[in-house]
């Protein structure tokens, strides 16, 4: 069974609404077409979850940040040039780090587009296998 055009096109821009809407475009993408077409529902579950998963990478990497820093000040709560330029430095690795893993995402997403695009309906990584188990639960037997 292969995906209509209009059905390959929807999921790749699934996929390309991720990038500068990383948290509710895969929500609302998700919950508009996931009864539209099977493929559909995986891409957008595929999605959804990636999406998720990105969020908490991005969360967690904040608090540890946070976290760091108030264990910095708790431990000499006197100003010193030493702690501001640790915190500085601290602060400047995180957003490199939330640097990378945005483009990751970018990435990932332009890649899954692209097999969208192309008819691909096995969905790759700890994502895909999620959304083929949340798809194959919610709308019957396994995918072609």
């Amino acid at each position: 069974m292969h995906p209509t055009s209009a059905e390959r096109n929807t999921a790749a821009l699934g996929h390309l609404v991720s990038i500068p809407f990383p948290i509710w475009g895969p929500v609302i993408f998700y919950f508009l077409h996931r009864k539209s077409s099977r493929f559909v529902s995986l891409h957008a579950a595929d999605i959804l979850i990636g999406g998720i998963i990105q969020s908490i990478l991005l969360a967690t990497a904040m608090i540890i940040s946070a976290l760091i820093s108030i264990g910095q000040f708790l431990q000499n709560p006197q100003f010193t040039w030493d702690l501001l330029w640790s915190i500085l430095i601290k602060a400047v690795v995180v957003w490199i780090i939330l640097g990378i893993i945005y483009v990751v995402s970018v990435v990932a997403s332009v890649i899954s587009a692209i097999r969208a695009h192309s008819g691909e309906w096995k969905a790759r990584g700890i994502s895909g296998r999620m959304a083929e188990r949340l798809v194959t639960r919610l709308d019957g037997p396994a995918l072609p």
